[in-house]
């Protein structure tokens, strides 16, 4: 039989990343192998009377714990990061819409005074108008 080695690089190949890193179901499975290789050597060594071999099966059944334990932990943070990044995420977008809130009221604010200042200007010119006709027939005889 000849074996043909694969060339391609890791990167290369979809779906090579989810390779590299084991999911939660693989994680599951490493973990639970651990958990029964452990208690298998423990069994043994029980049996045996060899106390080395039933130490290193516990201490394979404890590293198996922790693991699940970091795991959970893990997952844990996981989900609060993402709801903190949710809860950012829908402050900015609350601060945007209070910032176009505040920008409309400005603009119609402006607009308004804009309007006023007009309306003063044309009474101011209404009055100098009035006061140089006034000023014209005081003056004609």
């Amino acid at each position: 039989m000849t074996v043909v080695e694969d060339n391609t690089s890791d990167r290369a190949r979809p779906g090579a990343s989810d390779r590299a890193r084991p999911g939660p179901a693989d994680k599951a499975r490493l973990g639970l192998k651990q958990t029964v290789v452990g208690k298998a050597k423990e069994v043994a060594g029980a049996l045996t009377g060899n106390d080395s071999l039933t130490t290193e099966g516990r201490l394979e059944q404890e590293q198996a714990r922790q693991t699940r334990k970091a795991d959970t932990l893990s997952h844990m943070a996981e989900a609060e990061s993402d709801e903190a990044v949710e809860q950012l995420d829908a402050v900015r977008e609350a601060g945007q819409q209070e910032r176009e809130a505040v920008q409309q009221r400005t603009d119609a604010v402006e607009s308004q005074a804009e309007r006023e200042a007009r309306v003063r200007k044309q009474a101011a010119d209404l009055e100098h108008q009035e006061n140089i006709v006034r000023g014209r027939s005081d003056a004609a005889p």
